[in-house]
């Protein structure tokens, strides 16, 4: 018996693993535990159809349910979905700051060349606030960044103990 891993099913019919998996248990399918990502090609046909019918077009990208645009926030910055574009991950999505490098200077990103946020906000990607560096060049302007803060946190505790000593009452002779 030929079996079948249910996220490839999920990727031939056009929606999420998910939703493959509730299938076969609306469908009554029965799958061992230990091979619970795993069905037969019965059950494939019979999940297969089931979601054609209720999904013609598929759910993913812009028919999926939750599609808010195909641009996202990640902890890095935003995500751009363009599944067609050549250094895309696995599910369509590339950086944003990466696209707006490219298209300022004219061609693709080597996959060493890293895009810095001139003001430190992974989030502005305007065309002037990004810079094209290699990756010492990146560890550097951080750590420079981080000697300038280091500094002014002095300055800070310098002038936080002279406001919270007190006052002191100048006499004139």
């Amino acid at each position: 018996m030929e079996t079948t891993p249910l996220r490839l099913i999920a990727k031939e019919v056009g929606c999420s693993y998910s939703a493959v998996v509730y299938q076969t248990r609306k469908q009554g399918i029965r799958i061992p535990i230990r091979n619970f990502h795993i069905v037969s090609e019965t059950g494939r046909e019979r999940i297969r159809a089931a979601l054609k019918k209720k999904y013609p077009d598929g759910r993913n990208g812009s028919q999926a349910p939750n599609w808010r645009g195909g641009r996202t926030k990640n902890k890095v910055g935003w995500y751009i979905h363009v599944p067609e574009y050549p250094n895309a991950n696995r599910d369509g999505y590339v950086f944003e700051h990466r696209l707006v490098m490219e298209k300022k200077i004219g061609r693709y990103l080597r996959p060493q060349e890293i895009v810095h946020h001139i003001n430190g906000d992974q989030y502005d990607n305007r065309p002037e606030n990004l810079m094209l560096v290699n990756r010492s060049q990146h560890v550097t302007e951080h750590y420079n960044g981080l000697k300038k803060w280091e500094i002014a946190k002095g300055y800070i505790v310098r002038m936080e103990d002279i406001l919270s000593s007190p006052a002191r009452v100048l006499e004139i002779s």
